[in-house]
């Protein structure tokens, strides 16, 4: 197997292409555990339905962009999906809460 290994991807006309920074996947049935992860340290139970997610290496700025969803764990059938917020915290955090107990499996990915 070959590595790339490069500092920036760019189109032919100069402007930056943004890429993924982090994505993870956990769960929280008795506090969250990390199932898969790219860029994640850590998460940190915060309260009841609020999770941090500390990032290994901090992202250049905070002005990057996340995508998350939740699924309810109990579901055989077919996914459940509640409310659910993410917010930067820093450059090296996020933090996400959600609006359900039910909520056990949650995914998420940043992009710069």
């Amino acid at each position: 197997m070959s590595t790339i290994k490069v500092d920036a991807i760019q189109t032919t006309s100069g402007q930056s292409v943004g890429s993924c920074l982090a994505w993870g996947n956990f769960e929280n049935v008795s506090g969250p555990t990390l199932r898969r992860a790219l860029n994640v340290s850590s998460l940190t139970d915060v309260t009841t339905n609020t999770t941090d997610v500390n990032f290994s290496t901090a992202f250049p700025n905070t002005t990057y962009t996340i995508t998350a969803a939740e699924q309810n764990g109990s579901s055989t059938t077919h996914g459940n999906f509640y409310g659910c917020h993410w917010r930067v915290v820093s450059s090296s955090q996020i933090r996400q809460q959600w609006y359900s107990t039910d909520s056990n499996f949650l995914g998420f990915a940043c992009f710069s």
